[in-house]
């Protein structure tokens, strides 16, 4: 999932209930990879790789079980597409 820290994260949910409702998916066989579960936002040496496709984002996106990139949009702004993270993660996902 990519998406700007600053949407409320029970929008978050809903609009992942929705994408997951209108894609048909089942709610108990799929997941979403959110970076802010996955990194130990404590300690974020893993982020200090040389090479940005070593970056947990990165590893995530082009790992075989990852089946797409979902950005989280909200219904007044685009704000995901001015952060150069969920830029990077859509780029990768291409």
């Amino acid at each position: 999932v990519s998406h700007w820290w600053g949407t409320p994260f029970m929008d978050t949910v809903r609009m992942l209930k929705l994408h997951r409702k209108e894609r048909g998916l089942n709610a108990h066989k799929g997941y979403y990879w959110i970076c802010a579960f996955a990194n130990n936002q404590h300690n974020l040496e893993e982020l200090n790789a040389t090479k940005y496709l070593d970056t947990p984002f990165a590893r995530a996106i082009m790992s075989n079980r990852c089946k797409g990139t979902v950005i989280v949009l909200n219904e007044k702004e685009a704000k995901p597409f001015e952060r150069s993270w969920c830029i990077f993660e859509a780029f990768i996902s291409t």
